[in-house]
């Protein structure tokens, strides 16, 4: 009989389980965040004195109208995202002069986003017993991130999300996806990680380029 390695046994699960499993959990994080978190007392504490009582009011039913647009959103931006980089390893593996079943690579997308996944988890969990002061506060913090070192106070706002993305969660993400393809290919880990850098590395990088391009543009 054959023996299966730790990562190999993962590789056998289903890619309907794992992709119902990650919706799932990231649908339940954003009905804590908007039913937990951010309630009606948090709105009148970030806004109390900014804004009054009534245009709040106005604010908390409006968002509560929305909300099943925001889990809509969760759910495509996660189906987009794992689409996007299951192409992405795809066509580098391809350029590695690999030939390998798309369904495959949408495995090695979807167990690498496990990563984000328990990264925004304990982000929800964090704020849960840290009750956040602003919404700035949720959508800067990000666990175990170089961020959470620097006073954001004096970093200028487009340096946020460049920074957000150099966090642990993301390291783990970059690992997932070389025991991907290590597992898919029998590439050794040297050279699966040479291909997520020569693919999703790039990519990665031009996002963020772009991001920055538009925080400059617009700003």
């Amino acid at each position: 009989m054959k023996s299966y390695t730790f990562w190999e046994d993962i590789f056998r699960f289903k890619t309907s389980y794992l992709f119902i499993s990650i919706i799932f959990i990231y649908i339940l994080n954003t009905w804590i965040t908007n039913n937990i978190l951010i309630t009606d007392s948090f709105y009148y504490s970030a806004f109390g004195n900014q804004l009054a009582s009534y245009r709040i009011e106005q604010m908390i039913n409006s968002t509560k109208k929305l909300q099943w647009i925001l889990y809509l959103f969760t759910v495509l931006l996660t189906i987009i995202k794992v689409i996007l980089i299951c192409c992405i390893i795809y066509a580098g593996l391809l350029f590695f002069d690999v030939n390998i079943l798309f369904n495959k690579c949408l495995k090695i997308a979807l167990i690498a986003e496990l990563s984000p996944v328990l990264g925004n988890s304990i982000k929800v969990a964090y704020y849960i017993f840290n009750t956040p002061k602003s919404l700035q506060n949720i959508q800067v913090f990000y666990p175990m991130s170089i961020l959470n070192l620097l006073d954001t106070g004096q970093i200028p706002n487009f340096l946020i999300y460049p920074l957000q993305q150099l966090n642990l969660f993301e390291v783990g993400y970059w690992v997932l996806l070389s025991l991907g393809i290590r597992v898919c290919t029998g590439f050794t880990f040297k050279r699966s990680l040479m291909s997520v850098i020569f693919s999703y590395g790039s990519g990665l990088m031009l996002w963020v380029l772009l991001v920055l391009f538009f925080q400059l543009h617009f700003n």
